[in-house]
């Protein structure tokens, strides 16, 4: 699965919210979750600066979602 290999790039994210993700994550298992052009975002040398909480809601909720993804920021 990409969002757990993503994870595993994290340089130094913030802490990361159980709330926060287990409200992505009831959204993503319902249906409900919304893209809202925000993207996944990495740095020049592929580590992961912004996403880390839809992420993490993709993999414990083992489904898929549809977002924007930029590289190279």
């Amino acid at each position: 699965m990409l969002a757990r290999e993503w994870l595993a790039t994290q340089s130094q994210n913030r802490k990361w919210r159980r709330d926060v993700v287990d409200r992505y994550k009831a959204e993503i298992i319902s249906g409900k979750w919304k893209q809202n052009g925000q993207p996944i975002i990495f740095d020049i040398e592929n580590h992961l600066i912004d996403g880390q909480h839809r992420l993490r809601a993709i993999v414990e909720s083992n489904k898929s979602i549809e977002s924007l993804i930029v590289y190279g920021i």
